[in-house]
């Protein structure tokens, strides 16, 4: 509960107070304004009274706030809440809270690589983060879906294979397709593989 409590008051110190915020406070009044999940009624408070409930995971609370900036002039503000957020993930994080968190990343720089130079990058940087972490976080994942019969999609093998393939990097493609089909049976990519395969022979 204490390290809950530490973690409200870095995000607090570094959002919220005006008197510490990396935000200007143009940009703070538009977050707290701007953030209000779809489940909750409208409410320019919301941010500031879920950021003072002890029973909340900050990261779990967080992982949805970068996808409200994430286009437009708004990007920006997206960038550096991640880029705060990610400071406060440790080895007690919870594992599905730092998948989601890497999938929010990628999502978010992705969506801009074609503004922004650096997207790109980052993008590729939090597939590699989210893939890291797969084999813990498949059995999260198995658990809490073990009465369904597929397991939810998995984007971040299949949308950094195609980025793999368009650059002809041909040997990480079947990599990652292997290692995806591993950890997921029911998702079948070997038509990829036999692609990527052909390409291989050709350029020999």
């Amino acid at each position: 509960m204490e390290d809950i409590k530490d973690n409200w008051k870095v995000w607090d110190q570094g959002l919220l107070d005006r008197r510490s915020s990396s935000f200007s406070e143009e940009e703070r009044d538009h977050i707290l304004k701007t953030f209000i999940p779809m489940w909750f009624s409208a409410d320019p408070n919301y941010l500031v009274n879920q950021l003072s409930s002890p029973n909340e995971s900050i990261v779990s609370l967080l992982w949805s706030l970068p996808w409200w900036f994430k286009q437009g002039e708004d990007r920006n503000i997206a960038y550096r809440i991640l880029e705060q957020w990610e400071k406060m993930i440790d080895n007690k994080t919870n594992i599905m809270d730092v998948h989601f968190f890497y999938q929010n990343k990628w999502e978010t720089y992705y969506k801009n690589r074609n503004f922004d130079d650096f997207a790109l990058n980052k993008a590729i940087n939090a597939f590699k983060k989210q893939i890291e972490i797969s084999d813990e976080s498949i059995k999260e994942f198995r658990n809490e879906y073990k009465n369904e019969p597929t397991l939810p999609t998995h984007k971040w093998y299949e949308q950094l294979a195609i980025i793999r393939e368009k650059e002809w990097n041909y040997e990480e493609v079947i990599d990652l397709c292997r290692r995806a089909m591993k950890q997921w049976r029911w998702w079948d990519r070997q038509h990829r593989i036999d692609r990527a395969e052909k390409k291989i022979t050709v350029t020999k």
